[in-house]
């Protein structure tokens, strides 16, 4: 057994003695430049480590009708345009002689300002302008927390909604603002990129809030698992 091993370690020798002794050098100095490399990188990069709590939708959104005079116009407050065919938020439906009818995916829009124009008449297929402010009222999701697990809470702390649809939506976001109710802390959440849902159903009312508690290396988070 031992002759074997003693034979064994002769050939491995006798291999090594045939690789060039520069690359046994480069191969050693790659080898630890990769070490070190690998430890600067889970220790500086760093990700995002979320708690996670149920999802709290109040009701499903309805389609609103609004109806406008023929002299005026509506402005729905939004950052960016929308277009009328094939979008879910806002769209021009129908226009008579004596109205124009809006209907507008509820509770996204905020409010309808109407504007008299010049000619008298609504714009038939323009974009409407609008904002959606940050309004309590008009706030879709929520989730509860035990203020126990609380800890340094900020008021625009990121948020991910991860809806139990067939697509695994996610809706990025922050909290608006809290509401203490007894032990449990209500945070009430802003949903930046709702667009993403084209259609609501029983299927997407459900799902879980991720609260960003805070970011740590990926060395830590390896080690915390």
């Amino acid at each position: 057994m031992e002759n074997n091993i003693e034979l064994r370690s002769e050939k491995v020798r006798m291999l090594l003695g045939k690789i060039p002794s520069r690359f046994l050098r480069y191969g050693s100095m790659i080898i630890a430049i990769s070490f070190v490399v690998m430890i600067v990188i889970v220790n500086i990069i760093e990700i995002p480590v979320y708690d996670k709590y149920p999802l709290i939708i109040d009701f499903i959104p309805k389609v609103k009708k609004f109806i406008a005079p023929t002299n005026s116009y509506v402005t729905f407050k939004k950052v960016s345009t929308c277009t009328f065919e094939g979008d879910t938020i806002c769209a021009i439906v129908s226009q008579t002689n004596s109205d124009s009818v809006y209907f507008v995916i509820a509770p996204f829009t905020g409010y309808i300002e109407p504007y008299v124009k010049n000619n008298g008449k609504v714009e038939k297929n323009k974009p409407f302008l609008a904002i959606f402010p940050i309004n309590p009222e008009k706030l879709l999701f929520k989730t509860r927390v035990p203020i126990a697990k609380i800890v340094d809470f900020q008021q625009n702390i990121d948020v991910i909604v991860e809806l139990s649809d067939k697509n695994k939506t996610q809706l990025n976001g922050t909290v608006a603002y809290q509401e203490p109710q007894g032990s449990d802390l209500y945070l009430f959440l802003y949903i930046n990129n709702y667009n993403k849902i084209k259609s609501w159903n029983s299927s997407n009312t459900q799902g879980k809030v991720l609260l960003l508690r805070s970011k740590q290396s990926l060395f830590k988070s390896i080690i915390s698992k």
